[in-house]
């Protein structure tokens, strides 16, 4: 039986199984609890605001949340767009707020970046539907080439910011924000960090809204038409919107101040970190602490920060990634001329990169408090070391069969075949993988589409070696063909290989233009990669099976000797989807298996591939192959030597 589009689109979707029940997200019950996590909770209470148009582009850890709606959003009549990049995702959101409707757009924190392009004119025109930007944050660059903390860019850019603490906040949250932005006429930024993106916690159900608004847009050059006077005075307007903001976040029920009798000592933590807190004061109690939760954190309450600093000498500041909120408290305090000793980033009470971990904020308050914990039951973090205590350490690798390993494999055996110095800059995707042994071909990752733009720098220094770009087939279109065309425009001379799988593979199957499936599981135009590089004037295009191993190494070997910009594209879908495939028609994939007999213990197969399918015995010194995880690729039976490796019988 052959697959409809939109069963193939939940194959897309769910590679990693990791998305909520659409059952579940749609569920109409009001007051019912249910189990979901912070993005399936995010998923809800957008469904719940009545939000009509949803954009993303696909980034950890908010990266299931259009996935989720995607399900439902036919029967419940609102549009999700896999937009090509967070850029044109905020402009979509933008231009259907601007009508009138309800829009969210979605992206992790450096996409936030690419979109200020846009967000920064249009928080001066303002919106007229509500508009809610959601952010995902990396503290510890988990998934990430660097961490960055979105919240500098609701300060920066005047608008409010949310910052929830669990998956039932992430909900109200997400409701509360597109009233709030439809009052002021203004988006509204949430962040979430990835332990409440992907925690797990209790949620409360409420009524669905299901938005019915007819998209109007009303005609005013004076507001819309941003420059110039035009500009100034609407940020005039902007700035006259800020004591409204001050307004809503002295009242708004998501901060809260508790203050233990006879407290001297304040804390004052949000997000996902304020958990831990409650956590470590089980050890310590709480009944001589005041402590402020801060769910917006921008603007600062400074209602709920005057009644605690009249009632303790000292505060430490609990708060992921910069000293946002430290500093605001700094800044008040000197207005307020109040003498308060202020602990946190700044102090080196708490570290200023990197994630937090319940011992890490347990050891930063017992240090502020200058108390030892109370001893109590076997808590969770407790039961975590043991269990980390009998795991050995795991590092990131391909999934077997994954065909990027193939396509780094060939492009390395033709740099030894061609000879001489070659440099090799990287992008971000699963591919990034290939910068670690026992591939190493990429040299350094930077940022999505950085690859050629670098490529093109070590181009024009005359670096005196051969140079390849690799980049990845929904970066090339998300970033990449703006520094492609500058690359043929200013005559370069590399190689671009395009690793192309066919989906947004690293963020849980999400689709690309180039497969001809929308995020809804409708039937669209495939983008043509091989036509847009073309169009962009480069000088060869070759497309290549990276499963096919000698004809891979011979097209590599031809470019790496040819001069000008030439672009291979290296297609082979994702190794998860033809197993999905198969399960879907019944079939199964055949593993491939070792003749102990013929296997000369050469370990090519393992130390040239580093297929995870593929380990070794001990005492024999001979391959063996796990049949479970073995997709079937017939890589490793091209490279070995001894032809010992067959498809199982």
């Amino acid at each position: 039986m052959e697959l409809t589009t939109k069963e193939l689109s939940f194959i897309v979707r769910d590679a990693y199984g990791t998305l909520e029940s659409p059952t579940l997200i749609g569920r109409d019950a009001p007051g019912e609890k249910v189990a979901l996590t912070g993005n399936g909770a995010l998923a809800r209470g957008i469904l719940e605001a009545g939000t009509q148009i949803v954009t993303f582009y696909s980034g950890a850890p908010v990266n299931t949340v259009a996935d989720n709606l995607s399900f439902i959003a036919d029967k419940f009549g609102f549009y999700v767009e896999a937009s090509t990049n967070e850029k044109v995702a905020v402009e979509v959101a933008a231009g259907a707020s601007m009508a009138g409707l309800r829009s969210a757009v979605l992206m992790k924190d450096l996409g936030l970046h690419l979109a200020l392009d846009t967000l920064l004119p249009l928080v001066f025109s303002g919106i007229k539907g509500g508009m809610v930007i959601i952010s995902g944050d990396d503290p510890g660059a988990l998934t990430s080439p660097a961490e960055m903390d979105s919240r500098e860019f609701a300060q920066y850019l005047h608008i409010m910011g949310f910052d929830p603490a669990n998956a039932q906040e992430a909900k109200d949250m997400v409701i509360k924000a597109f009233d709030i932005s439809e009052e002021l006429e203004l988006p509204v930024l949430m962040r979430l960090t990835a332990q409440v993106c992907y925690g797990r916690g209790a949620v409360t159900l409420g009524k669905i809204s299901k938005g019915e608004r007819k998209a109007v847009f009303e005609k005013n050059l004076f507001r819309w038409f941003i420059f110039s006077e035009i500009g100034m005075g609407r940020k005039n307007w902007l700035h006259n919107q800020q004591p409204k903001l001050q307004e809503i976040a002295r009242n708004i029920s998501f901060n809260q101040l508790e203050i233990g009798q006879g407290a001297k000592a304040g804390i004052i933590a949000s997000g996902g970190a304020y958990n831990y807190v409650k956590e470590a004061l089980r050890h310590f109690g709480n009944e001589e602490i005041a402590l402020l939760k801060l769910g917006v954190f921008h603007p600062i309450p400074k209602e709920l920060i005057e009644p605690l600093i009249e009632k303790v000498d000292r505060i430490l500041v609990i708060e992921e990634l910069e000293p946002i909120i430290e500093k605001s408290l700094l800044e008040i305090l000197g207005r307020l001329g109040k003498k308060i000793e202020v602990k946190g980033k700044l102090t080196g009470d708490l570290p200023e990169i990197g994630n937090y971990t319940p011992d890490m904020i347990s050891d930063a308050i017992g240090n502020f408090l200058g108390r030892e914990k109370k001893a109590i039951a076997l808590g969770k973090e407790d039961v975590r070391k043991k269990i980390q205590e009998t795991i050995p350490p795991q590092f990131p690798a391909f999934c077997a069969g994954c065909p990027h390993m193939a396509t780094f494999y060939t492009l390395n055996q033709a740099i030894k075949k061609v000879g001489g110095e070659v440099i090799v800059t990287g992008d971000i995707g699963c591919y990034g993988l290939g910068a670690l042994p026992p591939l190493a071909t990429l040299d350094n990752m930077l940022s999505m589409g950085a690859s050629i733009g670098i490529a093109c720098g070590f181009s024009k220094a005359k670096v005196g070696a051969k140079i390849v770009a690799c980049i990845g087939d929904s970066t090339i279109l998300h970033a990449g063909l703006p520094p492609l065309i500058n690359a043929t425009y200013n005559r370069s001379d590399f190689l671009i290989v395009v690793l192309d799988n066919q989906m947004i593979a690293a963020t849980g199957h999400q689709p690309t233009p180039g497969i001809g499936i929308t995020e809804q599981g409708e039937s669209t135009r495939a983008i043509s990669i091989e036509e847009l590089v073309k169009a962009c004037g480069v000088d060869e295009i070759k497309i290549i099976d990276p499963g096919e191993v000698e004809d891979a190494i011979k097209a590599f070997s031809d470019a790496l000797r040819m001069s000008g910009m030439r672009v291979i594209i290296s297609r082979r879908a994702c190794t998860l989807v033809p197993k999905k495939e198969a399960r879907g028609k019944g079939e199964e994939l055949i593993p491939y298996h070792v003749d102990e007999f013929e296997c000369s213990g050469c370990r090519i197969c393992a130390t040239d591939i580093g297929c995870p399918a593929i380990s070794f015995r001990e005492k024999e010194g001979q391959a063996w192959i796990d049949e479970y995880l073995c997709r079937g690729c017939g890589v490793c039976s091209q490279v070995c030597p001894t032809g010992s490796i067959r498809r199982a019988e």
